[in-house]
């Protein structure tokens, strides 16, 4: 069984393949965390973590060479990075207010409930409950009068 180290863009994060047994190992600055890889069928890794963290929807995995999570079901990506991922999620949320509830479509007190409701105008989903937080706090702030 050999190994093969790939790290990401930034270099902050590591990950130890491992073959014949298509596991791997992700060493991070928080900590370290194992999974099963594969190859897709863009040649790309897909990192699957054992115990990914709580997201608010979807099924994701990592993709070192494009430094990202990605939503299986969406293909939509969000950075491995925190606080680009939290930046990201913000503009998310901005952008879901200015768009659902700027053009008078729901009442202020309706965000955190359309936030998590399964209907349209769906929210966007994190692979990090944090990030979900992070969205739904920048709508939150986008729908405050001034």
């Amino acid at each position: 069984m050999g190994a093969k180290l790939v790290h990401t863009s930034k270099g902050t994060n590591v990950f130890i393949l491992f073959y014949g047994s298509n596991r791997f190992c992700w060493v991070s600055d928080e900590d370290a965390k194992c999974g099963n890889w594969l190859v897709g069928d863009n040649g790309e890794l897909m990192l699957f973590l054992d115990k990914p963290p709580k997201g608010n929807g979807g099924f994701w995995y990592i993709c070192p060479e494009r430094d990202a999570w990605v939503c299986v079901e969406t293909m939509e990506e969000c950075p491995l990075d925190h606080e680009e991922a939290i930046k990201a999620a913000e503009a998310l949320g901005t952008a879901w207010a200015e768009e659902n509830l700027e053009k008078g479509c729901y009442a202020l007190r309706d965000v955190f409930a359309l936030s998590r409701a399964a209907y349209l105008p769906p929210f966007p989903v994190f692979p990090r409950e944090e990030l979900y937080d992070a969205a739904v706090n920048a709508a939150w702030r986008k729908c405050q009068p001034e």
